[in-house]
């Protein structure tokens, strides 16, 4: 800027000497020191503003694309790109193989749910047994509380209970929440108002003389005119009473009582 002054200050004052020897005509149309000073400095520096604003921009636009960055962490940033660039479907996609890619990536995706789906449906399977399994104790549990009402309804022995409820488990099956029994071709067994019931199940027992030792002897057994209660007061292994036929009736009916009248008769097992 010194140099540049001193060269417009010289120019002037060659201009001013000049017109004192009869120049001065001339001398109005040129410009002043002060213009020529503005108009070099405008042509020095008119590149360094360009230059200037167009690092303002770019600035401006860094700024703003690291906006859309705050919040995340630049370490784990790093490391995702490492992995992309390392990682096999980052390779596919750097080499331009898309399809390869996307199959790679749909096939580790299927792989992962894959896994989620069987746990998930092993923890529903147990869930489902576990389920079963209680509802299974629950009806056993129903089941023998009605045998031993029905029992008691029909003056059995208390020690006959046990017995009552094995064979009433054997009987009956829950379908559509109700318990059934059906006969040996698979059709259901009626009672009165319906399917049989347990207390029905427990009166057939008794009045078609299934388990005779679930009820107590009645007074009078051997008399004439004892109805059921006498046939069942005869022990087809005594000696006076010998019934091969009855016999095997019994052991295939009830052998616990088959075993009990042998004993008594003292025939041996």
């Amino acid at each position: 800027m010194f140099v540049l002054n001193r060269r417009y200050m010289k120019d002037d004052d060659d201009g001013t000497g000049g017109g004192g020897q009869g120049g001065s005509g001339s001398g109005a149309n040129e410009p002043t020191l002060e213009e020529k000073i503005n108009a070099a400095v405008d042509a020095a520096t008119k590149g360094l503003k360009a230059k200037n604003g167009e690092l303002l921009g770019k600035l401006k636009d860094a700024q703003e694309t690291l906006k859309s960055f705050e919040g995340l962490d630049a370490d784990h940033v790093r490391q995702l790109v490492d992995r992309f660039q390392n990682d096999e479907i980052g390779k596919l996609l750097k080499e331009g193989k898309w399809d390869d890619a996307l199959a790679k990536k749909f096939e580790s995706e299927r792989g992962t749910y894959k896994k989620q789906i069987d746990d998930l449906t092993k923890d529903r399977d147990l869930s489902r047994k576990e389920l079963s399994d209680l509802q299974s104790k629950v009806d056993r549990a129903s089941l023998s509380e009605m045998t031993r009402r029905a029992m008691g309804k029909a003056k059995a022995h208390e020690s006959a209970h046990e017995d009552a409820i094995y064979r009433v488990m054997s009987a009956f099956t829950k379908e559509d929440g109700h318990f059934v029994r059906r006969d040996a071709d698979g059709n259901l067994v009626m009672g009165a108002k319906g399917p049989q019931t347990v207390d029905e199940y427990i009166e057939e027992v008794r009045t078609r003389d299934l388990a005779p030792h679930w009820w107590p002897t009645p007074t009078g057994m051997g008399s004439k005119g004892g109805g059921s209660g006498g046939a069942r007061s005869k022990n087809p292994w005594a000696k006076d009473t010998l019934n091969l036929t009855e016999q095997g009736k019994i052991m295939r009916q009830d052998p616990q009582l088959a075993a009990r009248l042998k004993q008594e008769a003292g025939a041996g097992a």
